[in-house]
């Protein structure tokens, strides 16, 4: 099956759907696509397998570009960022059909939500972090997962980077403290990077925008015809 390709980071909820090997669901974990003049960016999930689902590879957290704290601040008082183990799958999956929700209810209506099943999406996202064909982070607070992403090579036929963000969310209660911000550089550190997002997103596109991603003209439409746009930093 070809590789699903949206990316979507629902920081506080933005993004797009993208997943790994996930045929029947929506892959840009997060999809949050973005204009090409990103005036508002909305976090996005980034990579999505259009049919295979999401997956990253797993890198350890790095600074951001010139400074240790985020761009947003200072340092981040967040609970860390780490890669997820195949025993995380259940409580991963959990958290990123709750982000789903809270940012596409609107958008991809009942009946597609109606399809997902958290079992079937945690077997897949064990099978992905066990193959290592992508790679998988996660932040906790407490015994719930409130943030994830995924990140790996990058699936694109025109490959613009070697790296892409496949997916990135944050639970909507914890949109806005930062933490967004370091799963993004877990993910794909400081370095360049390609992702998919909905065009429409703009609380993605903006975010995107805020970590020096720039639309660079190229669109496509996901599996239910909404159209997003590649956002590339290099």
């Amino acid at each position: 099956m070809p590789w699903g390709k949206h990316a979507a980071v629902p920081v506080s909820g933005s993004g797009g759907p993208h997943e790994l090997f996930t045929p029947d669901q929506p892959d840009r974990a997060g999809a949050v696509r973005t204009e090409r003049i990103p005036a508002c960016i909305s976090l996005v999930t980034v990579g999505q397998w259009a049919t295979a689902g999401t997956g990253d590879r797993l890198i350890a957290p790095v600074p951001t570009r010139s400074r240790q704290f985020p761009k947003g601040g200072g340092m981040s008082p967040n609970p860390p960022v780490r890669p997820a183990t195949p025993v995380d799958a259940e409580a991963f999956a959990a958290c990123h059909l709750a982000c789903w929700r809270e940012a596409y209810s609107s958008l991809w209506g009942a009946d597609r939500f109606d399809g997902m099943d958290v079992a079937r999406l945690a077997t897949r996202r064990r099978k992905e972090i066990e193959s290592g064909v992508a790679d998988h982070y996660l932040v906790e607070e407490g015994d719930e997962v409130i943030g994830i992403a995924i990140a790996g090579p990058t699936r694109d036929d025109d490959p613009q980077t070697e790296r892409e963000l496949y997916a990135i969310y944050i639970r909507e209660a914890h949109q806005g403290t930062g933490l967004a911000d370091d799963l993004l550089r877990a993910a794909i550190s400081d370095g360049p990077a390609t992702l998919w997002t909905y065009r429409d997103n703009a609380r993605a596109s903006a975010f995107y925008v805020h970590h020096d991603f720039i639309p660079n003209g190229a669109e496509r439409t996901d599996s239910e015809g909404i159209l997003e746009i590649r956002m590339v930093r290099r």
